[in-house]
């Protein structure tokens, strides 16, 4: 029987004499559920949760045999008899529930963590990613914790999204399995929202195991101190994404330039190649905005090490300051993990600052993340660094290897069991969170004249606070890895962290000897085949919020696909000039991401949860709310099948021909060409072709207008570096465009400096009768 312990003004307590349940409101549309088994509750925020103080009125009632908590826009009954929780929204639609039997349990466990002597051996092998030292340590009980399931009933129309970025091709999530851990290709995100505009968030750092069948989902927690995790309702996915920013922090605007193109491979040797890239560039009038020094720039032996070979790199800040005279920035793969006797890891061995196996740096710790930073600061962003390649952000893996590759199951066991033997089990999915905040933190103490952009392979709820995008790892180049990556990062995105990329054309190129590296062009770019999965891979990238060009095996400059004339050289040209093009488009996006809590790159459910056919489709995507984006993933295609979400009209961009919604149509993709669409009702600004993202040309911007319904945009613009925005230094254009009057509204926010003047405005007229192609 469930009691009624303590009321407070935002949380009750109940109790059914062996187990403590704690229901806080955090805000109208969020609580907080707690179940202990001890004298009192942790509430745990670290790292995640910036704001879990409730701002909303909160009541309990008791009706009959159930207790009511309850805000104006959502409410839970506690079933007394048997404690399972429904959840309504504020007019008794019921969201999701649990199980009659109840779906919360806490299962007794010891907590265990390794204790390592300071003169323990190591040892020291050589992996396909990078160096890494391991230690045998001793295990001991830490102390008493739990396991802990969480299971959720759900309609049988609903379509579940989240959970983060994994490696099968799955959108729908009703019918999965899913280990939630961190690893090269996993990007594990404790997060699920529905269809109907409800979620739920673990607050976690453990292993969770997930799985979903007919009747709902059910997580396990592996290790926890107690059952925490957060219900909350958003009325649709943007809701969703507003209530877990608010929840996690919202992130900082990235510099202007993050959204040009980046040119990178594995790897550039010297200074002198990284400048001789960007003055090919620049000769050729190709845009880039950035090159990209991947991993061995440090002395011989001295992995991890933070400043450079100066063999090979003579003098750094020479070398910088030439770049940014071409208008060019840097950016700079740096590592957690440190081997050697380097001057770096040295002096975090002397302080304690290092985990277990005496490579990887402790980033729990403050100290240990201040100093990281000072070693960066020293050797690379005092040199002229612009930005920071964060990688193996997930630290400790223990399947990359051998030439079988173990079943999921296994390679889960083996990758979670290497992370608890240096991190406390509740916390080895968040080292990513912490190592970002330290490069942010310091940064942003050191420098306010340059905004932080880290890109890591890892991440997090919260993570996003510190300037971070993410990528999906070392994929491997096929037409399968090329489908495979649209819903795994939408169903990223959905869980609020909004800036996700990719490694153009794959990582892996080539057939490797190793079971994950599956590329299947042993030639390279001298395949043509291969050339054409690049320049499909490229057309798709282009609306991803970060152009990256990456990988080993082959190198992936433009000029490497050919001259001025070929058709592969051309498409890929014309495709960075297209993302010149959609510059203040995107820079918009960005800002709704940061003032408004936006999205980006958005599944179609976002915009068309209405619509039962766009709910399932995983080979389109949004960019906005304005772009539908439809790669083609197959060799061969020059043409695809593409749906148009049903209650709006499309115009093909390409053409401007017309479409009604909810149809199949079969679209036209010459080898040149990715079928894109802009939703009816939509303004689509667009600039001028530039060399590199703040250039001033003197071409006009364009407004494009598509009609058929009333449509709003805001753009927007600032100094594009630093962090004067937050001080209200920037510009707002709000346009409103009046379908019925066919007239535009301007009107200036902040700044006039920052708004272009005299824009010129296209209009795409919908046709009052058009002759509509079906299929």
């Amino acid at each position: 029987m469930w009691t009624i312990i303590s009321e407070q003004p935002k949380a009750a307590v109940f109790s059914d004499g062996r187990d403590c349940l704690r229901i806080g409101a955090v805000n109208r549309g969020c609580f907080r559920i707690t179940q202990t088994r001890e004298k009192g509750f942790i509430l745990r925020n670290e790292p995640m949760i910036v704001r879990a103080q409730s701002e909303a009125a909160f009541s309990v009632s008791e009706e009959k045999v159930v207790y009511r908590i309850q805000t104006d826009a959502l409410y839970i009954t506690l079933d007394c008899q048997r404690g399972f929780l429904s959840y309504y929204d504020g007019s008794g639609r019921l969201l999701t529930s649990e199980p009659a039997a109840c779906g919360r349990t806490l299962t007794r466990t010891d907590i265990v963590r390794y204790r390592y002597d300071v003169d323990a051996e190591t040892t020291q092998h050589q992996s396909v990613d990078g160096a890494k030292m391991t230690a045998e340590g001793t295990p001991y009980t830490d102390r008493e914790g739990f396991s802990a399931r969480l299971s959720l009933r759900v309609a049988e129309d609903e379509v579940l999204y989240g959970l983060g970025q994994h490696e099968e091709r799955v959108l729908n999530h009703r019918y999965d399995d899913q280990y939630l851990y961190q690893h090269n290709w996993k990007i594990s995100i404790p997060v699920l929202v529905s269809s109907n505009g409800w979620g739920v968030f673990l607050n976690t750092g453990s292993y969770v195991a997930y799985h979903g069948d007919r009747d709902g989902c059910t997580f396990v927690v592996d290790a926890a101190d107690e059952l925490d995790y957060f219900v909350f309702y958003g009325g649709n996915l943007d809701g969703c994404v507003a209530v877990m920013r608010s929840l996690t922090g919202d992130a900082p605007l990235p510099p202007q330039w993050a959204f040009g193109y980046l040119q990178c491979k594995e790897r550039y040797k010297t200074q002198q190649e990284l400048i001789d890239i960007a003055t090919e560039y620049r000769r050729r009038n190709v845009p880039l905005d950035a090159v990209v020094q991947d991993w061995f720039s440090w002395p011989e032996g001295l992995w991890g090490q933070k400043s450079v070979d100066t063999a090979r790199y003579p003098d750094l800040k020479a070398a910088t300051d030439t770049l940014h005279g071409m208008h060019c920035h840097l950016m700079w793969s740096i590592w957690p993990n440190m081997t050697g006797n380097g001057a770096d890891r040295l002096a975090f061995e002397k302080l304690g600052l290092l985990l277990g196996n005496r490579s990887t740096y402790n980033a729990f710790s403050a100290d240990a993340r201040a100093l990281y930073w000072k070693q960066a600061d020293d050797g690379l962003y005092s040199q002229g660094v612009d930005a920071w390649w964060c990688d193996c952000s997930e630290p400790f893996e223990a399947d990359w290897h051998g030439e079988e590759e173990p079943s999921g199951a296994e390679r889960m066991r083996m990758n979670v069991s290497e992370a608890k033997r240096y991190i406390d089990p509740t916390l080895i999915n968040t080292y990513s969170v912490y190592h970002a905040q330290g490069v942010y933190e310091g940064q942003r103490g050191t420098d306010a004249g340059k905004r932080v952009l880290i890109l890591t392979r890892s991440g997090y709820p919260g993570q996003q606070r510190y300037g971070t995008f993410v990528w999906n790892g070392d994929t491997s180049a096929s037409w399968k890895a090329l489908r495979d990556w649209i819903p795994n990062a939408l169903n990223l995105c959905v869980t609020g962290i909004p800036y996700w990329t990719q490694d153009v054309g794959a990582f892996f190129v080539k057939r490797w000897k190793q079971w994950f590296g599956r590329g299947e062009y042993e030639n390279g770019v001298q395949d043509e085949a291969y050339r054409e999965l690049y320049l499909r891979w490229f057309q798709a990238s282009t609306f991803l919020p970060m152009l990256r060009a990456h990988g080993t095996d082959t190198p992936r400059e433009v000029w490497q696909f050919g001259t001025s004339g070929d058709e592969y050289y051309d498409g890929i040209v014309e495709m960075i000039k297209l993302r010149m093009r959609l510059l203040p488009y995107l820079y918009s996006l960005a800002a709704d991401i940061t003032f408004r809590r936006g999205t980006m790159l958005r599944m179609l459910a976002f915009d068309f949860s209405y619509d039962p056919t766009a709910r399932e489709i995983m080979d389109e995507f949004l960019l906005g709310r304005a772009l539908l984006v439809c790669p083609v993933l197959t060799e061969g295609a020059r043409s695809r099948m593409v749906y148009l979400p049903a209650g709006v009209g499309w115009f093909s961009f390409a053409t401007g021909a017309f479409f009604r919604g909810g149809q199949w149509i079969k679209a036209d993709a010459p080898l040149q060409e990715i079928p894109l669409y802009v939703r009816a009702g939509s303004i689509l600004p667009l600039g001028p072709v530039k060399q590199y993202t703040a250039e001033v040309n003197g071409q006009p911007l364009i407004l494009r207008i598509y009609s058929g319904a009333d449509a709003d945009f805001s753009l927007y613009n600032d100094a594009g570096n630093g962090y004067r925005y937050e001080h209200q230094d920037y510009g707002w254009l709000h346009l409103h465009w009046d379908n019925r009057k066919h007239s535009l509204t301007q009107t200036v926010e902040g700044d006039p400096r920052y708004i272009a003047g005299n824009p010129l405005i296209e209009v795409i007229e919908y046709p009052s009768s058009a002759e509509e192609r079906i299929v």
